[in-house]
């Protein structure tokens, strides 16, 4: 659980100080900053993801008063979260070429 938590703020300092136009629109506007926020503050349910999450996420969306929109966000993170860092992990260091990676991200974004 620590883990998750040690990365989200490490992700979340580096999208702070991006400058580029994904580092704006994150940091800056007001919608981009309470994704980042949600983020941040489910980080810490990350690990009870199959244990407890649904309980974990009741807790979480009532403390930060999430929307119905966020709640499933949360909840189809944390459901697919395996796959999600498998992606990443992937991405990061696959060897793929960038055609490949673009193929590999595409689908599991559509799936």
């Amino acid at each position: 659980m620590a883990v998750h938590m040690v990365s989200s703020y490490r992700v979340l300092t580096a999208l702070l100080q991006d400058k580029t136009s994904l580092g704006t629109e994150l940091g800056q506007s007001e919608r981009g900053a309470d994704y980042l926020w949600t983020l941040v503050a489910s980080a810490p349910i990350a690990g009870l993801r199959q244990t407890n999450a649904g309980e974990a996420i009741e807790g979480v969306t009532e403390a930060i008063k999430a929307t119905n929109k966020i709640k499933r966000l949360l909840e189809d993170s944390l459901s697919h979260m395996d796959e999600i860092l498998a992606t990443v992990d992937l991405v990061a260091h696959g060897g793929s070429s960038v055609s490949e990676l673009r193929s590999t991200v595409g689908m599991a974004i559509r799936s």
